[in-house]
């Protein structure tokens, strides 16, 4: 039965299973469903945020890189049969997850793409109107392009070039790091306190690979449920306009980050939204 085997890929023991939600419709239409602490990582406010931000609907493509077992692009798909998906992700095992979900479901509108998208694999995407873009550029180094990066502090000049190639591959892209590379905490690329930096840090990767920063959400429970809310404008115009450098000192003379209280590092992950020039 299609629950027994779904089951089986996503409880397939690598790296990363065990990762993502089960989109609403599969779980209503199967009663399949795995539970996921939303208090580590929970993509429910992700997705709310998305949904909320962003229209996906009309005839667009969109994709997703590192797209694990498709809770994000599954659930999208489902919810805009007018436009076209297309999952890249290089574990196989989630690949075929993704897919057997698609095909069950009758999703024509949905291509899953086993593979990678490092460096060289860039050129290999489709073009998009929306990408999405979770948590995936952290690892480089570590679980791709391990002969590019060899250390820390190499990272801002391989992510900035990376960018700059994306750049040509969509218009628009949603965008989270983590702070520290492959995931190690000996080896922060970002102090994990130092939430001002997460900030000034990607603001400087988009500004020197040529994209606009259109959004910036950070995680906050103030109003008692996990959330995401957007910087205002007149500070997305000012850390866009300011010089190369400057955009840390200015965040912290701009917002007030105690707003945005959070309890854990991927919560402390900023998600942006930004547009090619």
């Amino acid at each position: 039965m299609l629950k027994e085997k779904l089951e089986a890929l996503y409880n397939d023991g690598s790296k990363h299973s065990r990762y993502q939600n089960i989109p609403e419709f599969v779980r209503n239409e199967l009663g399949y469903t795995e539970t996921i602490d939303e208090n580590w990582r929970g993509d429910t406010a992700r997705f709310s945020y998305l949904t909320k931000t962003l229209q996906f609907g009309k005839g667009k493509s969109i994709g997703e890189i590192g797209a694990n077992t498709g809770f994000f692009i599954l659930s999208l798909a489902h919810a805009n049969p007018s436009s076209t998906f297309y999952a890249y992700e290089i574990n196989t095992t989630h690949a075929a997850f993704i897919h057997d979900i698609a095909e069950s479901f009758e999703m024509k509108n949905l291509v899953v793409k086993a593979q990678g998208v490092d460096m060289q694999g860039i050129e290999l995407m489709e073009n998009h109107d929306i990408l999405l873009n979770y948590n995936v550029l952290h690892h480089a180094g570590v679980d791709f392009d391990t002969d590019m990066i060899a250390s820390v502090e190499e990272y801002e000049a391989y992510a900035t070039e990376y960018l700059k190639r994306m750049a040509h591959k969509t218009k628009k892209m949603v965008f989270q790091i983590g702070s520290n590379w492959g995931g190690n905490k000996l080896k922060p690329l970002i102090p994990l306190s130092d939430d001002a930096e997460k900030i000034a840090f990607n603001i400087r990767l988009f500004k020197n690979s040529g994209w606009k920063v259109l959004d910036i959400s950070l995680h906050t429970r103030l109003n008692g449920f996990l959330d995401y809310r957007g910087l205002s404008a007149n500070v997305l115009e000012q850390l866009n306009a300011c010089p190369v450098g400057e955009e840390k000192s200015l965040i912290e003379k701009l917002v007030d980050l105690s707003e945005f209280p959070s309890f854990s590092e991927f919560y402390r992950r900023p998600i942006f939204i930004v547009e090619s020039k």
